[in-house]
């Protein structure tokens, strides 16, 4: 949330902690039929994506998540040639899935579109391979894309997705990890 003295501060009761950025103005604001995605620009982090009031990303340190969430799954995958990335909507980590030589589709699918418009504005830098032949960019339900599969059809499903989302949770339940790990 932002305070009078223009920082974005998320506060972590029980962790008791905080990340704040110092603001320069809030960029844009939409409200989607999923969430609330504004974008603001920092004094010092580039720019920086909320989605319900939680913060998403900064223009200088997304690379962190992005890299970690990816990278280390594809380098120990035998033959990692099909990727779906559930959610993934600011781009960030098909960025990074598609810098692996060896991987042949990625199909990002990411219930809400906005995310993906907002990123393709203010952080054009994580949408560099939206439009790479390899990529295919899906706006649905990532749990019901999954479920839909044909076996064998997926080498690799990366989960990047809000934690708040109850969507995300039904990821992690053991049907849903089991049907994925058919895939």
């Amino acid at each position: 949330m932002t305070d009078n003295n223009n920082w974005y501060i998320e506060h972590f009761e029980r962790t008791g902690s905080a990340i704040g950025y110092r603001l320069k103005g809030k960029l844009d604001e939409v409200q989607s039929p999923f969430q609330k995605i504004e974008i603001f620009a920092t004094t010092d982090w580039g720019n920086l994506m909320t989605i319900d009031g939680a913060i998403m990303l900064t223009s200088k340190d997304n690379f962190f998540y992005h890299e970690m969430i990816s990278h280390p799954v594809l380098f120990t995958h035998a033959a990692p040639k099909r990727v779906v990335i559930i959610g993934g909507g600011d781009c960030g980590t098909l960025r990074e899935v598609l810098k692996h030589p060896g991987v042949e589709s990625v199909t990002q699918c990411d219930i809400d579109e906005q995310v993906t418009r907002m990123a393709e504005k203010h952080f054009p830098e994580l949408c560099d391979s939206n439009d790479d032949p390899r990529a295919e960019l899906m706006f649905d339900d990532g749990v019901a894309y999954m479920a839909n599969c044909p076996a064998g059809s997926v080498d690799v499903v990366i989960v990047d997705s809000t934690d708040r989302s109850a969507r995300v949770r039904a990821c992690s339940t053991r049907p849903s990890t089991r049907a994925a790990s058919r895939r």
